[in-house]
């Protein structure tokens, strides 16, 4: 999702490993994100980080297309694949979605889809969420794709 061409990484990639090696990858794939019940701070927090990464032409769903881009780069498909999810109380996730909210703060005022205003009141109800105890996260999906090369 960070780089500007994922097939260009996978055929240097290719090209530094030698027969018999193991070319392995992993991307976050964020399009099965969600929180039950919807809660007003989530909201927020999807707004923002999806505004940013689509304002800098960043894929969000980036893990679920390791495969095709194995086969763009002349891997062919990979030999396995691995897909691993939690399914966490806010209280487990509260400090890492304020961090990533914070971290991509600037991004977004620049790009026109903050204030300050709406991150007070993202933190505050990111708060009042967590000390509810009935918010529950499902994370990312984190996405592995290998291939051995012969």
């Amino acid at each position: 999702m960070h780089m500007p061409d994922p097939v260009a990484i996978l055929e240097k990639m290719h090209r530094w490993t030698k027969p018999g090696g193991v070319i392995a990858v992993q991307e976050f794939d964020f399009g099965a994100m969600t929180v039950e019940p919807i809660c007003p701070a989530m909201t927020e927090f999807f707004r923002l980080f999806e505004g940013v990464f689509r304002g800098h032409g960043r894929n969000l769903r980036a893990g679920r297309q390791l495969p095709a881009q194995f086969e763009a780069a002349g891997l062919g498909i990979p030999d396995g694949t691995r897909a691993e999810v939690k399914f966490l109380p806010m209280s487990g996730m509260a400090a890492m979605l304020i961090g990533v909210y914070q971290g991509l703060f600037a991004s977004a005022v620049e790009l026109g889809i903050a204030d300050d205003a709406r991150a007070e009141a993202f933190k505050r109800e990111i708060a009042e969420a967590t000390a509810d105890g009935r918010y529950y996260c499902v994370t990312p999906i984190l996405i592995g794709a290998w291939r051995r090369l012969a």
